[in-house]
């Protein structure tokens, strides 16, 4: 059950490493007006998110992104964007209270995000960085599931007037 939105203000404490899915949540932070501290570190020249990084977001993983809430300690972009969505959106604009089948689509895309798009695009990614002959070699496999994951993503938009994802405003969904 998520807690009940106040007036008081957050102690909300974003950890952002460059190149990842920080720029998801500092966006929906943004977007809900909410005033947070920013802690900033660039990545390493191998790609990996620095010691003092690992250090200062409190999780044992130490990846990226990192909310911290006062004393609660979030990770993963997903949760993070439905934990504010569901304590700090009393307009209920990015996570919708309306028919449930909008409230479903907008989680499904929430999910997809890491779930379907990220699953098909990181073994390139992490191919490039050690091995470029190897991410060559994949690129045909590859670039058909990611082909076919992209063709859904447009024919989902162009379903909707090619505006947002679900609905007519943005949503947690447009943002992740």
């Amino acid at each position: 059950m998520p807690l009940q939105m106040t007036q008081i203000q957050p102690d909300l404490t974003l950890y952002f490493l460059q190149s990842s899915r920080s720029i998801r949540i500092a966006w929906l932070l943004e977007e809900l007006g909410l005033p947070y501290k920013l802690e900033c570190w660039d990545r390493e020249d191998t790609g990996l998110a620095p010691a003092e990084y690992k250090e200062r977001c409190g999780t044992r993983l130490g990846k990226a992104p990192v909310l911290r809430d006062g004393d609660l300690i979030l990770q993963e972009s997903g949760a993070i964007t439905e934990y504010l969505c569901e304590n700090y959106d009393p307009s209920h604009q990015f996570l919708p209270t309306g028919p449930p089948e909008e409230r479903a689509k907008v989680r499904e895309w929430i999910h997809s995000a890491e779930g379907i798009f990220m699953t098909h695009c990181l073994p390139t990614v992490y191919n490039r960085r050690i091995d470029a002959s190897l991410a060559e070699k994949l690129a045909p496999g590859i670039e058909k599931v990611v082909a076919k994951d992209l063709d859904w993503l447009e024919e989902e938009y162009a379903a909707r007037g090619g505006k947002y994802l679900v609905g007519n405003d943005l949503t947690a969904a447009d943002i992740m």
